[in-house]
């Protein structure tokens, strides 16, 4: 079972709720979710992360579910949340997962973290 609600706090002093699944030391895969989403998108079946040796990490992007809004925010300043849920985790790099609304995400966020393009879907 994974980690449905876990908190952190950004630089900035808001709070961004993420959740892991799988395998904690497993490769990592940042899920960027779309327009509505949370952190609780994710395959249903959670043992297949663990099965597969990856850790699954989903979050709940400014204003959303348990996040703190970023008032003002745009959606490039997603990035520097991102950047802080990596560093957080511990994270070097990663390959990502977005849906259709992450895509615009996913290609801003890659210019400035070293995301390996790794999986689409329409979550």
């Amino acid at each position: 079972m994974g980690e449905p609600l876990r908190t952190f706090e950004t630089p900035d002093g808001r709070t961004l709720a993420f959740a892991v699944w799988g395998d904690p030391e497993g490769f990592p895969i940042l899920a960027l979710h779309g327009t509505p989403g949370c952190r609780l998108g994710r395959w249903p079946r959670e043992e297949l992360y663990a099965d597969l040796n990856v850790c699954f990490v989903t979050h709940d992007r400014a204003g959303y579910g348990r996040s703190d809004r970023n008032h003002g925010r745009r959606v490039v300043d997603e990035v520097a949340d991102v950047r802080a849920l990596a560093d957080e985790l511990g994270f070097d790099a990663s390959a990502s997962a977005e849906g259709q609304a992450g895509d615009r995400m996913y290609s801003r966020a890659r210019r400035f973290y070293p995301i390996v393009p790794y999986a689409r879907s329409a979550m």
